[in-house]
C-alpha cells in the first residue's frame, strides 16, 4: 500500500510546485517588476486613514508602515521600510512582496499577499491523508487519476490553448483523455467502467454541439472578468474567447458526469443481479428511476455550486437593486448558460449510460454480465 500512495503523493506536490513558484519575475516592465518572499520585522505605524477618492468621506483604508526584510533573489536579506495599504499584516508574517524599479531607477514596495502556500500543502496532505483512510486502494486510485487529471490540465491543456489552437476541439481531446483515466484507473478495466466511458464520451459529444449553439446564440465573447481582459492583453488578443468559454463549460462538468456515469452503470448491474429473471425493460426502468433522483440532487449541485463560487458577484446584484434587465449583462448571461449546459449533460448522461449498460450487461435468465 505505501509503495502505491508515495507515488500519487509526490506527483501531487510536485504538480503543486510547479503551479505555485517560490517566485515570480514578471515580463511586463523588462524585467523591473518582481514578487518576493518577504517578511515583516516590525510594523512601525498603524493606523486608518479616510479613503482619498470617497465621495462622502466615510470610507477609511487601514495603512501600515512596515519594515521587512527580504528573504530571496538578488536583494536576499534586504531591510527594507515601505507603506502597506493592501492588506494588514503582524510582527513576523510572511507574505509576497511587489517589487518595481520605475524609469527614474526608483525603488516602489508593496503587499501582494500572505503566504499561503504553506497551509494550502497541509489542507492538501490531509486531503490525501483522509482519502487514503477511507477509500483505501480506491482512495489511492482516485488520487492517481487526480494527479494524471491535473498532469493532462498544466501540461497538454493549458500550452496548446495558450499558443492558439482551436479550444473546443483541444477541450474534446483532453475530456476523453481525462474521463479515461479517471474511470479506468479509479474503477479497473472491466465492463462496468467501459460502458461508462462510452456513455460519458456520447454524452460529452453532444453537449459540445449544445454548448457551441448556446453560446453562439447567446452572442458570448467570452471576456466575463478583469481575469480575462488582462489576459488577452497580456497575449495580444490572439486567444479565442469565445472558444475558451466552451473549453471550461466542458471541462467544468467531466467530474459530475463520471459520477452519474458510474452510478447508473453499477445501479443497473445491482438491479440485474438481484433480479436476474428480469427483463431489459424492466431493469432500465428500474435503473432509471434511481437516475431521476440522482439528477434532482446533482442539478441543484451545480447550480448551488455556480452560485457559491458567483456570491459576490450575485451580492452586488442584490444591494445595488440593478434592474432585471442586467441579467442580459455576460457576466451573469454567462453564468446561466453555464449551468443550463451543465445541467442538460447531467441528465442527458443518465438515459444514455443506462441503456448502454442494460444493453450490454444484461442477459436475461442469466443475471448480469461483468466479465
Amino acid at each position: 500500500m505505501i509503495k502505491k500512495i508515495i507515488p500519487a503523493l509526490l506527483l501531487l506536490i510536485s504538480l503543486f510546485s510547479f503551479a505555485h513558484p517560490l517566485h515570480a519575475q514578471e515580463q511586463a516592465l523588462a524585467g523591473t517588476e518582481e514578487t518576493l518572499r518577504a517578511k515583516v520585522i516590525t510594523v512601525i505605524i498603524d493606523e486608518t486613514k479616510i479613503h482619498p477618492v470617497s465621495p462622502d468621506a466615510s470610507a477609511s483604508a487601514r495603512v501600515q508602515t512596515l519594515e521587512a526584510e527580504i528573504l530571496e533573489g538578488a536583494h536576499k536579506d534586504k531591510k527594507i521600510i515601505f507603506e502597506n495599504n493592501n492588506l494588514p499584516l503582524a510582527k513576523g508574517d510572511h507574505f509576497l512582496l511587489y517589487h518595481l524599479v520605475d524609469e527614474s531607477g526608483g525603488d516602489y514596495y508593496n503587499v501582494q499577499d500572505p503566504e499561503r502556500r504553506g497551509i494550502l500543502l497541509v489542507l492538501i496532505l490531509l486531503f490525501i491523508a483522509t482519502v487514503i483512510l477511507f477509500g483505501r486502494l480506491q482512495g489511492v486510485r482516485s488520487l492517481l487519476a487526480l494527479a494524471g487529471s491535473g498532469f493532462i490540465i498544466a501540461f497538454f491543456l493549458f500550452p496548446q490553448l495558450l499558443a492558439g489552437r482551436p479550444p473546443l476541439l483541444i477541450s474534446a481531446v483532453v475530456s476523453i483523455f481525462i474521463l479515461t483515466l479517471a474511470i479506468l484507473i479509479t474503477h479497473g478495466w472491466n465492463r462496468t467502467s467501459l460502458v461508462a466511458l462510452a456513455g460519458t464520451s456520447i454524452t460529452i459529444a453532444f453537449t459540445i454541439l449544445f454548448a457551441q449553439w448556446a453560446v453562439g446564440a447567446a452572442h458570448l465573447t467570452g471576456l466575463i472578468d478583469d481575469t480575462s481582459i488582462y489576459l488577452n492583453t497580456e497575449t495580444g488578443g490572439t486567444l479565442n474567447f469565445q472558444g475558451l468559454l466552451l473549453s471550461a463549460i466542458i471541462i467544468g462538468i467531466l467530474g459530475i458526469l463520471d459520477d452519474v456515469a458510474i452510478t447508473q452503470t453499477v445501479a443497473v448491474q445491482e438491479i440485474a443481479t438481484a433480479g436476474p429473471a428480469l427483463s431489459k425493460k424492466e431493469v432500465y426502468r428500474k435503473a432509471m428511476r434511481v437516475g431521476r433522483e440522482h439528477v434532482g440532487a446533482l442539478v441543484n449541485t451545480l447550480a448551488l455550486a455556480y452560485a457559491g463560487a458567483s456570491l459576490p458577484l450575485l451580492l452586488l446584484f442584490s444591494k445595488s437593486g440593478t434592474p432585471p434587465l442586467a441579467v442580459n449583462m455576460e457576466i451573469f448571461a454567462a453564468e446561466i448558460v453555464r449551468t443550463i449546459v451543465g445541467s442538460m449533460a447531467i441528465i442527458l448522461t443518465v438515459p444514455i449510460t443506462t441503456a448502454l449498460a442494460v444493453w450490454f450487461g444484461k442477459n436475461p435468465g442469466k443475471g448480469y454480465n461483468t466479465a
